[in-house]
């Protein structure tokens, strides 16, 4: 869920409980106007929102129809899927820089491991280990960077590496001594 403000009002995504299904909905509300962006069948949850112009972009993570949840962009009425929902995979994060549309998030690799990705304008970039358990939670973008934040389990400990990427190249802030975690990428 997210909230962004700018020339054209408020945007906020959020996810709606539908009693009959048990399940969640995905909602963009506009200046007081709600969109169902998915029907209620399937869980979908909202993982943020940006806005190019009168383009209104929405990552969501739905299970629409299964069996594991899928990455999808949403843009004014229209749905492109970046993933197919044969594995698990789920965004975390929107951001727009120019033209250009940035989502985050990870994606199953095997049963035990997943891959942080980048989808930019919907091309897939893996930018972690695959044989490792990676998040990349939140992203920023300035000028022509873009910031991730997130983190990498460490072999079968608890700890986690805390990691930041800045336009794709790594740099880890911790060294899995204990369990450190990047949850958001602020730039002011």
């Amino acid at each position: 869920e997210s909230i962004i403000v700018n020339d054209d009002g408020i945007h906020i995504t959020y996810a709606e409980y539908v009693p009959s299904h048990d399940t969640y909905s995905a909602k963009l509300w506009k200046n007081g106007t709600v969109t169902n962006l998915t029907a209620g069948f399937y869980d979908a949850a909202t993982i943020g929102v940006t806005v190019i112009g009168s383009d209104v972009y929405v990552a969501i993570s739905d299970s629409e129809p299964g069996p594991y949840f899928k990455i999808r962009q949403w843009k004014n009425g229209s749905f492109t899927d970046l993933t197919n929902g044969t594995v698990i995979a789920t965004a975390n994060d929107i951001v727009a820089l120019g033209n250009d549309i940035y989502i985050i998030g990870q994606q199953s690799s095997t049963t035990t491991n997943s891959l942080g990705k980048i989808w930019k304008n919907g091309v897939a970039t893996t930018l972690t280990d695959v044989n490792q358990i990676n998040f990349l939670n939140s992203v920023a973008a300035n000028g022509t960077d873009v910031y991730i934040g997130g983190y990498e389990r460490i072999g079968t400990t608890t700890n986690y590496i805390a990691k930041t990427w800045l336009n794709g190249q790594e740099t880890k802030l911790s060294q899995g001594n204990s369990d450190c975690r990047i949850m958001g990428v602020f730039i002011k």
